[in-house]
Formats: structure tokens, sequence, C-alpha cells
């Protein structure tokens, strides 16, 4: 057992020395095995782990809103998301935010089309409800 440390006594070298092999000869216990549980280390109940970085990968769409009328309202327009470049192994999420020039704005907000989204690019849509408006529908497309 190790020496307990009092209040006010001096640390010798040798007090350290002796506790320092004692959280060593600890660690080296910890590994065994237990009363009542098994290890099996065979190699074949191994199995390599797959581990996936995420991927991150942004850009950008222009998109042309047209006036709503009162034929046409809330016209939905569509874009395509191009992230090819991406090379993803797997379809990712994908997150967008429209920026629109005019302070007079009112659009709802961007959405992926179900279904759509694939490993090199997905297909988006926006409905207008106001002005004609240019828009920039900024995206990213992460993997996990």
């Amino acid at each position: 057992m190790s020496q307990t440390f009092n209040d006010g006594d001096p640390i010798d070298a040798s007090t350290l020395q002796n506790l320092k092999t004692e959280v060593a000869r600890a660690l080296a216990l910890s590994g065994s095995t237990t009363s009542g549980s098994t290890i099996n280390l065979q190699e074949s109940t191994f199995k390599p782990a797959e581990i996936v970085a995420k991927k991150f990968y942004g850009g950008s769409v222009k998109v042309i809103l047209p006036a709503t009328t009162s034929t046409n309202k809330n016209n939905a327009v569509t874009f395509d998301i191009n992230y090819e470049a991406a090379k993803f192994s797997k379809k990712p999420f994908i997150a967008l935010t429209a920026v629109s020039d005019n302070t007079e704005s009112q659009f709802y907000p961007p959405a992926i089309i179900k279904g759509t989204v694939g490993i090199e690019g997905a297909r988006g849509q926006i409905q207008n409800n106001g002005i004609k408006k240019d828009l920039i529908i900024h995206f990213i497309a992460v993997q996990y």
C-alpha cells in the first residue's frame, strides 16, 4: 500500500517514486480480467472500424423570381444545386439560405424537392409572393 500524505509533511523523492510505481502497477492490473468477466481477444472477433470524416461543400445558385399576379400567385421556381466537385460517397444533408438585394423582397424560404438529393446534386424550389427579384441561393452540403 502507498503511504498517505499528511498535511504539512515534506514530499520526498522516494515517496513520489513509490506512488508512481503503485499507479503503474494499478494500470497494469486494470487490463486483466476480473471475477465473472470474459474478454475474447481472438482475431476473428475484431472488425475494422469504418471511419468517415464529415465532408463540407458550399456554393451558390442565381435564381430570378417573376412578379406574382392574380393569375400566377406563388409560382414556384426550381433550381439545380451542383456539388459534384465534392465527390461525396453518399447523399449529403443540404442547408439553403436565400439572399436578395431588394429591401421589399417577400418570398418563401427555399426548399429541397423531396427525392432529388443525390451524391452529385439536388434540385430545389422557391416561391415568390411579391415583385420580381433576383436572388442568390447559398447552400452548404454536408456528408456525415
